[in-house]
Order: structure tokens, then sequence, then C-alpha cells
């Protein structure tokens, strides 16, 4: 009997192409005591082939989770299947606003014995970073998002995302024991009023040897050195980031902390972008010519901003970026530092 998948994803998809039938992409979770994983996984695998069911679904012990697509022409019978289990019985489906039939091209049932990583992004919003976890070649992962606005906890579930329109606080009620091997919260930390509460609520909520991962602006970014930036201040920006403050951070959370930087720009454009920042203002882009004309008219003010630029923070002996990522870890021990 079939327990496993004989069709490549290029084959796959050619019979989907072929077929011509609209799929439904869906996802839903179920927390339940499930005494025989393995046994219940090749009961769901026999009878979700059989209605050319495909996804990614993760079961345990204490329940399932499933990011799916069907044919519309058998949701009626793929529910059936789920009203075959009481803790499944009225189960809620999140079905996505759009469709994409490509969305899932194997049917693909994990257990404990090769469980995928989980992970939660704090303040997912309209779900971007899923977005490109689901294009990557990354497929043993199992995510949920926290996000406190309504539309784009909205936004998530029409794609099929599992995510909460709720705080720390009140999913660690919900879900006690839930526990996850990477928390990510990426452009939140400077939005926080109390960064070590926030943390340390981050940190109950990794298995032992998960992670955290924490992207905020870098301070000061290379243009606040010659213009004011109203929104990285508060009421918008609660805090200030570099890594002299994660480092004070993580010793004082007893933290193992690692640090990721992409390039930052080279001096000249760096020094020219800060001098057209305060001579005309911010924009996205300026004409060569116009920056050109402002240099041979205000070259003192630039090499000032030259010489400022050449003074920025150097890591590793390199000019940091505008922008910072670190993993926080429970690992106890000398701070250890790590630039890429």
């Amino acid at each position: 009997m079939q327990l496993y998948n004989t069709l490549s994803a290029e084959e796959r998809a050619e019979l989907i192409d072929q077929a011509g039938e609209q799929r439904l992409t869906l996802s839903f979770y179920a927390y339940a005591k499930i005494k025989d994983p393995k046994k219940f996984r090749d009961d769901l695998f026999i009878a979700w082939n059989a209605l050319d069911a495909l996804g990614r679904i993760y079961v345990a012990y204490e329940g399932i989770n499933a990011q799916m697509s069907i044919p519309a022409i058998n949701i009626e019978a793929f529910r059936e299947t789920l009203e075959t289990y009481d803790f499944m019985s009225g189960i809620r489906l999140n079905v996505a606003v759009e469709h994409d039939d490509h969305s899932f091209l194997k049917l693909t049932i994990l257990t404990d014995k090769n469980k995928p990583l989980s992970l939660l992004d704090v303040g997912c919003g309209d779900g971007r970073f899923f977005d490109q976890v689901r294009q990557s070649e990354i497929s043993n992962i199992e995510l949920c998002g926290l996000d406190p606005t309504e539309g784009c906890v909205a936004t998530c579930k029409a794609k099929g995302y599992t995510v909460f329109c709720m705080n720390i606080a009140n999913f660690k009620s919900a879900f006690p024991d839930r526990s996850f091997d990477a928390v990510t919260a990426y452009h939140v930390l400077e939005h926080i009023a109390d960064p070590k509460k926030f943390l340390s609520e981050l940190i109950s909520l990794i298995s032992g040897t998960g992670a955290i991962y924490i992207s905020t602006p870098y301070s000061p970014m290379n243009f606040e050195l010659a213009w004011y930036d109203v929104l990285n201040h508060p009421p918008h920006h609660m805090g200030r980031w570099n890594l002299e403050v994660y480092k004070k951070l993580a010793a004082n959370l007893k933290l193992k902390l690692e640090v990721f930087m992409p390039a930052g720009e080279g001096l000249l454009k760096a020094a020219t972008l800060s001098f057209m920042f305060a001579t005309h203002g911010p924009l996205t882009t300026y004409p060569k010519i116009k920056i050109l004309k402002s240099i041979a008219r205000h070259p003192i003010k630039f090499f000032k901003h030259l010489h400022k630029q050449s003074q920025r923070t150097k890591i590793a002996g390199k000019r940091v970026s505008n922008v910072i990522l670190v993993k926080f870890t429970k690992l106890q021990g000398a701070l250890g530092i790590a630039n890429i």
C-alpha cells in the first residue's frame, strides 16, 4: 500500500496543469492526545492521497498542524476524512483567498521521528517573511505567527498561515506547553518600551536548544549624521539599537549573543546620500547630474560629510550597515560575538 510520494515535483506540477482543476489552499490545526502518531499519519496519507491532496502536515502526540492544497471538487470528501476523528469534527479550515495550484507539489506528513523545525514570528505583519520561507527550498518547518493587527492576521490566514491576533502573554495562556525551535521578531524591538521584559517573554517561548532572532535598525543610521529622522524617535521608535546595547542586554539576561550584519554602503555612497539628505531633504533616489552639481556648489560641505562617514563604527574592520540581525540563545558562558 502506497504510503509515500511516487511522483517528482515536476511530474506532479505537470499533472495538475493537465487536469485543469481549481485547487484550494488551506490550513488547520488541532491540539489533541494522539496515542499512535505513526498509525495516524499512515491512515491520513492513505485517505488524502486518494483525494489528490497535497501539502505539508506535522503529526505529533499533542496534535496536528497542516498546510494543504486540495482539489476544489474534493473538498467535501476531504472534510469527511476529518470528521472521522472526534477532535477534528467541525474543525475550522482557513481557506486562502488567493490560490496557487502549485503551492504544494507533494503530500508530506511528518511525525515526531522526522519532526520539522517550529518557528514563531512575533509581529508577523501580513506574512511576508512566511512568504519568503514558503518560496525557499526549506520544507521541513512549521510556521506560526502573532500580530496585534486584525487586518494583518486576516491577510495571513487568507494565505493559509497559522497566525493569532494576540500578544505573547495571551498566547502563553492559551497554549501553556507550546515552545519553538526558533522565535523571530523582525523590526519589532525598536517599538517596544520595555525591551528586557519583551526579550524575557521571547526566551520563555523557545525550547532548550532554541534560538531568538531579532533585527532592528542600527543606530545611528548613515543619514542620521546629517538629518533628524523623526520616525526614529518616540513615540514611533521607543529605543535605539547597536552592538554595544545588544551586548549589555545579552549580559544582563545571561544569553549568548551572535551578530550577523550585511555589508554596509561604501564610504563614498554613504557620504553622498548623507550630503544630499542634508542639502535637499530625503528622497529615494537622486539624479546623477543633480548630485554632481550639488557637490560642485558645496564641496566643503560634501567633504565634511565624507569625514563624518569615515568615522562610522566598524565591526571586524568593516563599516556597519543600517540594519543588524542578532541571535540569542540560552547557552551559558562567555559572551560570543560572531560577525558575518
